[in-house]
């Protein structure tokens, strides 16, 4: 929790989300070549509502 704090002690949280956005679209994108499947796809499974 300590990271988290000196993020937002440095950066607003759009800018803290939109970092988010961009290491989870990355992640994806590269599990989704390694595994050889697309990114949608895996993006669907991995992410899907948890209810």
């Amino acid at each position: 929790m300590e990271a988290v704090a000196a993020l937002h002690g440095r950066y607003d949280g759009l800018t803290i989300l939109e970092g988010s956005i961009l290491a989870i679209a990355g992640t994806l994108q590269s599990w989704a070549a390694a595994t050889d499947q697309s990114v949608h796809d895996l993006g669907v499974a991995v992410l899907k509502d948890q209810k």
